[in-house]
């Protein structure tokens, strides 16, 4: 069974931290994903390993969308599919179907092919990033678009199983997906390699006093410390109805001066705006919607809540912690991995309660400036692991195979 002593190719996770040479690369890749973009962390781990491949040879990128600095890149094609009638499921079809037509031509020829978890069963790598077969999310929406959520969940939990277990190869990661990929889908660790995700260095960084102080002035949050949450609102995986229900608690005290920036979209966004509007909440929470600005944000945020109920890893989490804010997580997130162990107090078990994260806040608001020095310390060893890194071990990990 997998541990989090070492990673499943033999090295310890120290070991990523080192320059990765990997000298030539002889044949083409592509790779199969709904974007490759620069928001969520699924989306930027497929736009960083295109464009480390791209440096290197030639690669098929087939996507409905495909960012510039990919695009424009005379080693790069780009197969652009689109959405028939606007709907997402019937994109789904229409990528698979363009997936595994360009995943045949380049394996023929003797190249590589990336898909991820369900989106194509390509028959090569497959790079899991979420495991739908480890949770069901739970929706407070309409019976309709809770019907047609029921259907793209079977679709996709029929369509991952069959694509995990023909690829070749499997890359996880996280330990914590590289289990579940085993509990459901019976994968041999022959077949399997973790491989953390990378950081934008030169992006998400440690700031300094005064840069925190200008960060805020600009979002107009000056005078207080700010927690952040950062996280779609569709359903309820994230956990911030947990997070709401804590910092109504919170509040009811009137010597807690920490105000709640929330930073995402999706369809219960609103809801909890008009409900934070009611509980009289409205000027301790800030809901900022969907933002590009994200280093920004953390510049400015003093701690980040991430009370997920699942997380097959959590990007933002580590962009927080390389920026050098302290993130309080539960043990259903992957990035909880990372956490060295004198940060374990930050882990949160589940099933979480909002009692026990509004104690776990007001532990951290009490030695809130000796966190934020460690936390700036912690930055400075998982900001050594960059993309190129990630990308370089994710491919050797593969011919490892």
């Amino acid at each position: 069974m997998l541990d989090g002593s070492s990673l499943p190719d033999g090295r310890a996770e120290n070991d990523l931290q080192h320059d990765v040479n990997v000298s030539s690369i002889q044949q083409a890749w592509g790779a199969v994903s709904g974007d490759f973009v620069r928001t969520g962390g699924m989306d930027i781990a497929n736009l960083r390993l295109l464009e480390w491949l791209s440096r290197r040879t030639a690669v098929m990128a087939v996507a409905h969308r495909v960012d510039d600095s990919l695009s424009v890149q005379h080693s790069v094609r780009c197969r652009l599919v689109s959405r028939p009638f606007g709907k997402p499921l019937l994109g789904r079809f229409a990528l698979a179907r363009a997936g595994r037509d360009e995943a045949k031509s380049i394996l023929d020829q003797g190249g590589r092919f990336v898909a991820n978890g369900g989106n194509c069963d390509a028959g090569d790598i497959n790079w899991v990033h979420y495991v739908h077969a480890a949770h069901t999310p739970v929706l407070s929406d309409s019976v309709l678009r809770r019907a047609k959520f029921a259907v793209a969940h079977r679709h996709a939990l029929y369509s991952e199983k069959r694509a995990i277990q023909n690829a070749r190869v499997v890359v996880c990661n996280s330990l914590l997906t590289a289990r579940h990929v085993q509990e459901h889908f019976s994968v041999s660790e022959s077949r399997m390699r973790v491989v953390y995700y990378g950081i934008d260095s030169d992006c998400f960084l440690p700031a300094s006093v005064q840069e925190s102080v200008s960060a805020k002035r600009d979002l107009s949050l000056a005078g207080r410390p700010w927690a952040v949450f950062i996280g779609g609102m569709g359903d309820r995986r994230k956990g911030f109805d947990l997070l709401f229900d804590a910092w109504e608690q919170l509040c009811s005290d009137g010597s807690w001066d920490v105000g709640l920036m929330v930073v995402g979209r999706g369809s219960e966004a609103k809801v909890w705006e008009a409900r934070a509007k009611a509980s009289g909440l409205d000027e301790h929470i800030r809901f900022l919607g969907f933002r590009t600005d994200i280093p920004r944000i953390l510049t400015a945020s003093d701690l980040l809540v991430h009370p997920a109920r699942y997380e097959a890893y959590g990007l933002g989490v580590h962009e927080a912690l390389c920026s050098g804010v302290p993130a309080i997580v539960t043990d259903a997130c992957g990035v909880a991995e990372r956490y060295a162990d004198d940060w374990s107090r930050f882990v949160l078990t589940t099933p979480l309660t909002a009692d026990v994260l509004a104690s776990a806040l007001r532990a951290w608001r009490l030695d809130m400036e000796a966190i934020r020095e460690q936390a700036h310390q912690f930055a400075v060893k998982l900001r050594r692991h960059t993309w190129e890194h990630s990308c370089g071990a994710l491919v050797e990990a593969v011919q490892s195979v």
